[in-house]
């Protein structure tokens, strides 16, 4: 016969074990949707369900003359918006960029303008506002900062928002390094006529001109 302590014991273990293994659980889950690469068939999917969607959206906030903002949120964070944490390291469970086109893999979201100095070789740098002079200013590259966040990333997307940011929230996986872009990069904006939907060239990765501007012991902000 159990005693009742001998009952509440076992209850606890099991209790206990129940919790532990539902966390390893989860992380173990959570790893894999981060280190294990999602089918091809899987990314096929949702190429096709999310670019149509997005390319309507911004054709259509475009021909409205309406704003680009949307929200990027951590699908792993969501409960802390609206709230945000000012200590907080690393990226930011939520934050506003400006959604301006998509690409093969996904969507591209600018973050801002800046301009750049070309130094040859396929080499650019951060113009030095301080130090330049004025016909390198004149000259200088006007770029948008651009990441690129693949539709695999996306996990849902409300595009009505709510009522602190009526934009769309984009609900992401911040599966690389903790950020939801596979890439960050400058990009030149243009227009073939004035009521066509800008389009974006890729200059340089944005990695490569912050190394090439310290090389160079540019000022800048943005190193």
């Amino acid at each position: 016969m159990f005693r009742a302590g001998k009952v509440k014991g076992l209850a606890l273990e099991w209790l206990t074990g129940s919790l532990i293994y539902s966390a390893v659980k989860d992380s173990v889950g959570g790893l894999l949707r981060y280190f294990k690469p999602m089918p091809p068939q899987q990314k096929i999917e949702l190429r096709q369900k999310w670019k149509p969607r997005f390319e309507d959206h911004i054709r259509d906030h475009f021909a409205k003359k309406l704003r680009s903002d949307v929200i990027i949120r951590d699908v792993k964070r969501v409960d802390q918006y609206p709230e945000t944490k000012e200590k907080e390291k690393g990226i930011s469970a939520w934050f506003r960029l400006g959604l301006v086109g998509t690409y093969h893999r996904g969507i591209l979201v600018a973050f801002d303008w800046n301009r750049l100095v070309d130094v040859g070789e396929g080499e650019f740098r951060f113009l030095d506002y301080d130090n330049d002079d004025q016909q390198t200013k004149d000259e200088a590259l006007k770029v948008l900062q651009i990441g690129m966040i693949p539709f695999e990333n996306i996990e849902d997307v409300d595009f009505e928002g709510d009522e602190y940011y009526g934009y769309p929230h984009i609900y992401c996986h911040f599966a690389n390094r903790g950020e939801p872009y596979e890439r960050v990069a400058y990009f030149t904006q243009n227009q073939l006529f004035d009521d066509s939907l800008p389009y974006h060239t890729e200059v340089v990765e944005a990695k490569a001109v912050r190394a090439t501007s310290r090389k160079l012991g540019v000022n800048s902000p943005y190193i």
